[in-house]
């Protein structure tokens, strides 16, 4: 997938099969676009492009909210949208000036006159430009009038209910993996880099490698115990994760550590990303350390069993 960050860079000899969006997650439901998006641009001989935005639209439109948190980083997203068979992504820097940009000249501007469009592909629920005024029946006029069709994707639902980002996040904020994965479409996860910490894990026999995240509004789930995969150095782990406090052994900052099974490598500094396969329990509070022994015994063999499954 070829990765453009200046539009004037844009080669644009040949037409192209666009969506736009931020893609939070790249869940069931962006898929189902992107995968429309491909399917059309093989078919007509064009070039599939998504276009996307950095800095994600909310910090620079509510910058002053520390609570926002995403599924997914940018550099999640590349990787994420290029195994989907996407011919070219474009990122255009997001701030205040282009938010001001209306719709109608953001899509002549950029869609029409730069990448050539012939035809967008969208969701239900799409809405773009300054203050979210376009959607798909204006953008659906804008076509007829600059000459590129619209095609609107249904949602994807899960259960009966339509995936979306907002609902993934509420799911992992509640720890609820095993809903968050069903609208994603794969496991969630996230990077980061081992760090030292307070090596209680290796003085009850379950070392551990305690994972500070690379971003700092990448969305971490709900404190508790969780079954997970890890990722190092093109190496698939077993392992189980708490995200929480200690509160056994009286630590009162949040962190994640990781017990990855069969595995004695030095690998302070490096970095890993860490698989979340299933949740197990709630962070708890034991009496002594061999309560928590027996209970980390325990979810081990849960965790055997989750990842086996």
């Amino acid at each position: 997938m070829n990765i453009i960050t200046d539009v004037s860079s844009f080669d644009c000899s040949q037409r192209t099969i666009a969506t736009t969006g931020t893609f939070d997650g790249v869940h069931a439901g962006h898929r189902a676009i992107i995968r429309r998006m491909t399917e059309i641009a093989k078919r007509e001989n064009s070039k599939s492009v998504i276009v996307t935005f950095d800095p994600h639209p909310r910090q620079v439109l509510d910058p002053g909210n520390k609570d926002l948190k995403f599924i997914t980083s940018l550099s999640e997203k590349k990787e994420l949208i290029a195994a989907l068979g996407v011919d070219c992504m474009l990122i255009l820097p997001f701030t205040r000036e282009f938010s001001a940009m209306p719709y109608d000249v953001f899509v002549k501007s950029i869609l029409v006159e730069k990448l050539k469009t012939q035809k967008m592909v969208v969701g239900y629920d799409h809405n773009f430009g300054n203050r979210r005024t376009g959607n798909y029946q204006l953008l659906f006029e804008l076509g007829a009038r600059l000459g590129f069709d619209v095609e609107e994707v249904q949602p994807q639902l899960v259960n009966g209910i339509a995936v979306s980002s907002t609902k993934i996040r509420a799911a992992l904020a509640l720890g609820d993996i095993a809903t968050a994965n069903r609208y994603l479409g794969y496991n969630f996860m996230f990077s980061g880099s081992v760090i030292h910490g307070n090596h209680m894990g290796n003085k009850i026999g379950y070392p551990t490698a305690n994972v500070f995240p690379n971003e700092a509004d990448k969305l971490i789930p709900a404190n508790g115990v969780y079954a997970v995969r890890i990722k190092y150095n093109q190496q698939w782990l077993d392992g189980m994760c708490n995200i929480g406090v200690k509160p056994t052994f009286g630590i009162h900052e949040r962190g994640v550590e990781v017990n990855i099974f069969d595995f004695n490598s030095d690998i302070y500094g490096e970095n890993v990303s860490v698989h979340f396969v299933s949740r197990l329990r709630d962070e708890l509070k034991f009496a002594d350390v061999s309560e928590l022994t027996a209970q980390l015994g325990k979810d081990k063999i849960e965790t055997i069993l989750k990842l086996k499954g």
